[in-house]
């Protein structure tokens, strides 16, 4: 199997001021995010299912980072904040990590 075949790739999408996110990702080793119009934080709350809580990047960067080994399959809250003009918006959606 690739290394891509081992990542799963989320997208922050923004579109009238409304911030979307990918929230399912299956067998994923590695989650890398990106949103290309704007600044982007993303941090987990507790349990995390990643090795890093928190990412952030500019626009169009892709950062990411690895699934913790003993992280159990279900949903995972977190928070996403989109820098638009250098103001905060923020949308907590949920991430459904499968087996």
């Amino acid at each position: 199997m690739g290394d891509k075949e081992k990542e799963g790739r989320l997208k922050i999408i923004v579109r009238d001021d409304e911030i979307e996110c990918v929230p399912h990702v299956k067998k994923a080793k590695q989650l890398m995010w990106t949103c290309d119009e704007y600044d982007w934080e993303v941090e987990f709350d507790e349990p995390s299912p990643l090795v890093e809580k928190r990412l952030d990047g500019k626009a169009n960067q892709q950062r990411g980072s690895k699934i913790r080994e003993d992280a159990a399959p279900g949903r995972y809250k977190y928070t996403v904040t989109v820098f638009i003009d250098g103001k905060p918006h923020r949308r907590d959606p949920e991430l459904i990590v499968d087996e």
